[in-house]
């Protein structure tokens, strides 16, 4: 006596068994009614010689279903569970806060999603169990089609605001970079100049201070040499002249003057580096690097490989 079931056993044994329109063949499976929708218990069978099946507990032709169904076969246990309970043991039962006005908005279904997958993990503390595992990873799936999801009408609705952000960009940025590049040239002219300037007066004040200086010697020397006590006038001698101060415009607004300003170079990488080396910033930045430098094929000395599975 052929059994009508042998395929459906073969396919959910993982067996690649030939699918043929308008064939039908027993056994147990799940389908959807509609995209994302969730999945239906199917059931296809012989019954006084016909070929019959049922859709949850509706009936149906069973050509209607069989393409839709055939490619998730899924055990008798499992269909008599989603059959009694409407939904399957891998999946969360279905949603019933709202009753006659559901959640249908990305906007609504997210935090709803995300709480209850939130409130399963807490209820169960591990996973431990095939079914567990497959509850989670078919969360995990939902929530990544809704993030798409969220992530296209996101991008839909930010769009015509790009585009108007682009076009004033279009408009002021060159505006203001072109603002930016002439300011830039002018302070690069006017901080050589400075510095040149600071230099020349720095030298006028030194010559200054070296002039007295002689003078007062001069004065000292010549009071000796007639025997008679120093002059009450020399000065003593001077200190060098701080650096002078220095402003430019002020015609249409306020004088810009010259600050004081920090310049870092790092003369000797490998010292510098060394005193940084137990900085979280250069650690984060080395573990960057040896990660990009591994998946590239590079062996890195002081890093270890090692390989493993992880849901993805």
């Amino acid at each position: 006596m052929t059994d009508a079931y042998a395929n459906w056993r073969k396919r959910l044994a993982g067996e690649v068994v030939p699918i043929h329109d308008g064939q039908p063949e027993c056994g147990r499976y799940k389908m959807r009614r509609a995209k994302n929708g969730p999945y239906l218990p199917v059931a296809i069978f012989m019954k006084d010689g016909e070929m019959k099946a049922a859709v949850g507990k509706e009936f149906v032709d069973p050509n209607d279903v069989w393409l839709h169904a055939v490619k998730n076969p899924v055990s008798e246990a499992d269909y008599k569970y989603a059959l009694q309970r409407g939904h399957f043991p891998d999946e969360p039962p279905p949603r019933t806060v709202g009753d006659n006005n559901p959640p249908s908005s990305i906007e609504e279904l997210i935090p709803l999603e995300t709480q209850e997958a939130l409130d399963w993990l807490k209820s169960i503390g591990e996973i431990k169990s095939q079914q567990d595992a497959d509850i989670a990873g078919n969360r995990v799936t939902e929530l990544r089609r809704l993030k798409k999801e969220a992530e296209t009408a996101h991008a839909t609705e930010k769009k015509p605001i790009l585009e108007a952000g682009r076009k004033i960009d279009g408009k002021w940025k060159p505006l203001i970079s072109s603002v930016d590049d002439t300011v830039r040239a002018l302070l690069n002219a006017v901080n050589r100049w400075g510095a040149a300037e600071r230099a020349r007066l720095a030298r006028e004040a030194e010559e200054a201070r070296k002039k007295a200086e002689a003078e007062a010697e001069a004065k000292r020397r010549e009071a000796a040499s007639k025997g008679q006590p120093e002059p009450e006038d020399v000065p003593l001698p001077l200190e060098p002249a701080p650096p002078p101060k220095i402003q430019v415009g002020g015609a249409r607004g306020a004088k810009i003057g010259f600050r004081t300003v920090t310049v870092v170079t790092v003369t000797d990488h490998k010292a510098a580096l060394a005193f940084f080396a137990e900085s979280e910033d250069v650690k984060a930045l080395v573990q960057k690097l040896a990660e990009r430098a591994v998946k590239a094929g590079v062996e890195v000395p002081g890093v270890e490989v090692r390989k493993e599975q992880k849901a993805a």
